[in-house]
């Protein structure tokens, strides 16, 4: 026979189990996906927030302590940003850059209020770079949007949080030059 065909008569628990394994793996796939957001503290935009426009100055204030870069590139456009700073991990002896790790920007998504829920990520769809030797990165032509910063890592993708355990989101802005600074984090592993 060259065709088989699949049998359309199941046991009730033939049926309850292959439900069961379907909604498993959907929950598995949206988990990899969307990371809910824990604490969604913002951290806060400078007072005088370095809009890039023609003309204007291009002093940086970043909302972290400690600025990455001498000068980020200007956005091609109007409508985009430039986003960059540098990752750090915690150890229990210090620190050190996180070297050669993809990460993306991983959109907030708010509730009917504004509340931030959720951060959805995305290796096919969201911006993605590999941050340098020494942690640092540059995602340019970025849209206006509230973003976090999510970690590809070997067991799996995550929401970057500061060190009081708040999500670490940030606001861009049309035209925006923004250095985040030095950003320090802990990995789950």
């Amino acid at each position: 026979m060259l065709f088989e065909f699949p049998r359309l008569n199941y046991s009730l628990m033939e049926v309850k189990t292959m439900y069961l394994l379907k909604r498993l793996v959907m929950m598995a796939l949206l988990a990899s996906v969307f990371v809910p957001l824990k604490g969604c503290r913002q951290p806060p935009m400078p007072a005088n927030s370095p809009l890039s426009t023609p003309g204007q100055d291009q002093s940086l204030v970043s909302p972290q302590p400690i600025p990455t870069f001498a000068v980020l590139p200007t956005p091609p456009s109007a409508n985009v940003a430039t986003v960059g700073g540098t990752l750090v991990r915690n150890l229990p002896s210090g620190s050190e850059p996180l070297a050669d790790v993809k990460i993306l920007l991983a959109n907030v998504i708010r509730s009917e209020d504004g509340t931030p829920m959720v951060a959805a990520a995305s290796e096919e769809t969201s911006p993605m770079i590999v941050t340098g030797k020494d942690g640092s990165f540059i995602f340019t032509n970025v849209a206006p949007d509230t973003y976090g910063i999510a970690i590809v890592t070997p067991i799996g993708s995550f929401l970057i949080q500061d060190e009081k355990g708040d999500d670490f989101l940030f606001t861009v802005q049309a035209g925006m030059i923004l250095d985040l600074g030095e950003i320090r984090t802990t990995l789950p592993y």
